[in-house]
């Protein structure tokens, strides 16, 4: 599971370099979920963001960007017991979710 403040469509370092990283573990057949916010600079064909999609085979999680600080944790925390997660990866100021979510689930990585 990645948990990042923004993810594409937004385009930037970590936007990208985790869009990468996660088609790449999606192509080795790996689940991919990715936790962000529906914050963004970049509305393609000013279309908005949804809260659930699926982007070549990755599972994204929007939830509003002014809400994030109470809803990106209780995300994480029912994303961790809906689906068996091996591994959090964390851009942002986001890393004690890691630290509980790992110590709680006893997640290797």
């Amino acid at each position: 599971m990645f948990i990042l403040n923004t993810f594409y469509p937004n385009i930037g370092g970590v936007e990208n370099a985790t869009f990468e990283i996660c088609k790449r573990l999606k192509k080795r057949g790996h689940n991919v979920y990715v936790l962000t916010t529906t914050k963004t600079n970049f509305y393609p064909n000013n279309k908005k963001l949804t809260y659930s999609e699926k982007i070549d085979g990755i599972q994204i999680v929007r939830v509003q960007y002014v809400l994030r600080i109470i809803d990106i944790p209780l995300r994480a925390l029912y994303l961790a017991k809906k689906f068996q997660i091996d591994y959090v990866f964390i851009t942002d100021f986001w890393g004690f979710i890691a630290i509980f979510l790992k110590k709680m689930f006893r997640i290797p990585f």
